[in-house]
Parts: C-alpha cells; structure tokens; sequence
C-alpha cells in the first residue's frame, strides 16, 4: 500500500510540474498577471499585399513553439494578372519562408525571409520578361501586431525582392485572423 501511495504522489507531483510549463503570463494595463495556457503553436491566416508575393496573396503562418512569439513559417498562394507587349498573363505565385517575432504580448517586430517561387520570370515593376517559371528570394522587416486569445491581426513593413534578373524594394501590408489557441 505505501508503495502505491508513494507512486501515485510522484506520478502527480511531476504531472503537476510540467503542467505548469505550458503557462504564458499576460500583463494587464493595471499591473495585474493573468495565466495563459497555450494548448497549440498559434496558427494565423491572412490576406498579404505585395512584400514577400509581388502581387497579393493569402498566406498561412504558424508558430514552431506554444507562444506568439519566436521562430515560425509561412506559406501562401497569390495570382495577379499582367500585361505583356502582346497579350495578358496570369502569374501565380508561391511565397514561402521563415521568420521570427521580437516581443512580448501582442507587438512585435518581424524579420523573415525566404522564396516566392513564380510562373513566369517577371519584372518587379509587373511585366512578364519570359514565359519560364522563376523565384525571388525576399528579405521581411516589420510590424505585426497579433493577440493571444485569436482574432483580427494586422502586419506592416518592407522588403527588399531580389531576382536572377534584377533587385527592387516592396512594402507590404497583411490584414488576417489570429486562429484561437489559447485559453484563460
């Protein structure tokens, strides 16, 4: 029975320990701390103009760890269509990548990078240079503000394009939904 009894603790002590690693802390305005529990890597999806796609583009963007912020990935599709001396063409693109997240709470400075692969080799400035596939590798320097508990999110910066054929400066902008993963 005493063994049993000393099992049966152990088991919940360390059952009680690592439960309480999964906790984030959140400072409300009045100084008060609020626990967090983050059941899955936040997950976000957005609708991305210009930046890391030349044209727009719906991206997906999810958190390697339990917290907003640190390393994550994005991955997304965009189309736009565009003229060429002789006709219109439908580029698509395919923007992927790595970033991280500076900060605590809900702003954050964002830097990534990665490649947007494209249907066509184009321009920066969006004219269709050759009917091959092609990629741009893209830098990311911005502002993101993302909640906790899910919801509307917002992300702004710069990002410098570079191509086999040539380099160009973006701005982009991104309006998306924080997917819920956290709970009070």
């Amino acid at each position: 029975m005493l063994k049993l009894t000393l099992t049966l603790l152990l088991s919940f002590s360390v059952g009680y320990l690592f439960a309480q690693h999964d906790t984030v802390y959140m400072h409300l305005a009045k100084k008060r701390i609020r626990p967090i529990a983050i059941k899955r890597p936040p997950e976000a999806i957005s609708l991305q103009g210009f930046g890391s796609s030349p044209f727009m583009a719906i991206t997906y963007d999810r958190r390697f760890a339990r917290r907003v912020n640190g390393f994550g990935a994005f991955a997304g599709i965009g189309a736009s269509s565009v003229k060429d001396i002789t006709k219109d063409k439908t580029v698509l693109t395919i923007p992927v990548g790595v970033n991280y997240l500076f900060g605590k709470h809900t702003d954050f400075i964002e830097l990534g990078g990665g490649v947007t692969f494209v249907t066509n080799y184009l321009d920066i400035f969006n004219s269709v240079t050759d009917d091959k596939a092609g990629y741009y590798c893209h830098v990311s320097l911005g502002y993101r503000h993302q909640p906790v508990l899910g919801g509307v999110f917002y992300r702004v910066g710069v990002s410098p394009l570079y191509s086999p054929q040539e380099s160009g400066m973006s701005y982009y902008f991104g309006l998306g939904y924080n997917l819920k993963r956290a709970t009070k």
